[in-house]
């Protein structure tokens, strides 16, 4: 388990779960190979229309340090979703879940151009995609807050030995992770490494590496990367 410590928790437990109902005998061991720290400062929301989280991490932070929960929320992915109706945001039941940055992107423009905007991106930071530019070329107004930063951290001594081992499974969620990991495998004797990938572009740091097979989820949420680690798993 390379994810952050919190997003790994979660994470853990679910795989326990969902391997427990089916009888699936799972080893898990936790390496984050990023680690977060909070970027103090002022939100301002003053003026917006509504407030963009591409992660769940962003949401837990806005939601300690704003009491703004009027403005609406709009999301990336069901655990950042999740994570904005447990705050207390503004989130709409009624609306689909966008599973991309870019499904993002074309949810704010309809937004907007139905009577909303300007908007607030509270992220991260590396991210992916750069919302504000791509919204900014649609016309939309939007300025960002970083609220936190990804420093790298390394693997561990016995996420080493698992890896160099034998069959091992690292199920990873962002490009950023993808890179991290693949500097840390780079002169590592893998033995049978599959990496369950979240999306395509995240697959993309670990292709052609030896002995590494990566699985691509057929859309990119947290229920089917689940169910796609698991069925890697079943396979080792």
């Amino acid at each position: 388990m390379i994810r952050p410590i919190d997003q790994g928790r979660r994470l853990r437990r679910q795989l326990e779960d969902g391997a427990r109902s089916t009888g699936l005998p799972l080893k898990i061991c936790s390496s984050p190979l990023s680690i977060i720290e909070e970027v103090p400062g002022e939100i301002d929301t003053r003026g917006r229309a509504g407030i963009l989280f591409t992660s769940a991490n962003a949401v837990r932070i806005f939601s300690r340090r704003s009491n703004e929960r009027d403005l609406k929320a709009l999301c990336v992915g069901k655990n950042t979703t999740l994570a904005a109706m447990r705050a207390g945001l503004a989130t709409d039941p009624q609306a689909s879940v966008s599973e991309t940055s870019l499904e993002l992107v074309e949810r704010v423009v309809c937004d907007y151009r139905s009577g909303g905007g300007p908007y607030l991106y509270v992220r991260g930071s590396p991210i992916a995609r750069d919302l504000v530019s791509l919204l900014g070329a649609e016309g939309v107004p939007v300025d960002e807050i970083v609220v936190y930063r990804q420093f790298p951290a390394s693997l561990t001594r016995e996420a080493k030995g698992i890896i160099q081992g034998g069959a091992a499974c690292v199920p990873v969620y962002s490009a950023f992770s993808a890179r991290r990991l693949a500097d840390e495998i780079a002169n590592l004797e893998i033995a049978d490494l599959v990496c369950p990938c979240i999306s395509a572009p995240v697959g993309e740091a670990l292709e052609g590496i030896a002995r590494v097979s990566v699985r691509i989820a057929a859309r990119p949420n947290g229920d089917v990367m689940q169910e796609l680690i698991l069925s890697c798993c079943r396979l080792e």
